[in-house]
């Protein structure tokens, strides 16, 4: 995260001179902890979350920021809340300019990733996608059974 070439891409504007700006697309504990890594880097963040479980648990980790010293400079953060379309993240993307967009939504979010990565290529905007260690996702996980079709699901 701190290689400038990767932000250099795009003219960020807004912000402090020479602060980083990012847009991090959250909904699992990885968009969480990017969260907090990237304001720790005195990084710009605007959070997407889609629900407001998601709003409330950045909230409740201190992500929000506040006069209690345990989270980030509100000034560092700004969490949004909502389900954003292709065309919703074009205009956040052009609003915030960010150099770096990274989508850390949930492994199985492929409509939302998709979305987001039309919207980076539409807006030429780099973008990192953050992905879950193929370990945890495997089949081999307890308790875990992966099936064709939604039929079979109902078959077992």
């Amino acid at each position: 995260m701190r290689d400038d070439k990767a932000w250099k891409h795009r003219k960020e504007t807004g912000g402090q001179p020479g602060q980083r700006k990012a847009v991090l697309f959250a909904g699992t504990t990885e968009g969480r902890l990017l969260a907090a890594y990237l304001t720790g880097l005195g990084c710009r963040t605007v959070v997407c979350v889609a629900t407001e479980y998601g709003r409330d648990v950045l909230e409740q980790d201190g992500l929000a920021g506040g006069t209690d010293g345990k989270g980030p400079d509100d000034r560092l953060l700004d969490i949004r809340q909502g389900r954003l379309d292709q065309k919703s993240m074009e205009g956040l993307l052009e609003e915030v300019r960010p150099g770096m967009v990274i989508d850390a939504t949930h492994p199985y979010a492929k409509e939302v990733t998709g979305n987001i990565k039309r919207a980076c290529m539409e807006e030429q905007i780099p973008l990192l996608r953050c992905l879950r260690d193929a370990e945890a996702e495997s089949a081999e996980e307890e308790g875990v059974f992966y099936v064709p079709t939604a039929e079979a699901a109902v078959q077992m």
